[in-house]
């Protein structure tokens, strides 16, 4: 069975500057039982989730 995951945040969950944590989290699982889906925007704020989150739901990944 697939674990699938959504991970909304800020630069650190895009790991576009930053170590990629979503990356060794999956390391740490066999292929294919976990599905990252990354939703970081640079510079983002907690405040600003409850605006990304409808489009993540309605699209699980």
């Amino acid at each position: 069975m697939t674990v699938r995951v959504a991970c909304l945040g800020d630069s650190l969950t895009r790991a576009q500057l930053s170590v990629d944590y979503l990356d060794l989290l999956e390391r740490r699982h066999p292929p294919g039982d976990l599905r990252i889906a990354r939703f970081g925007v640079n510079g983002d704020f907690a405040y600003n989730l409850l605006r990304r989150l409808d489009p993540v739901v309605a699209d699980p990944p």
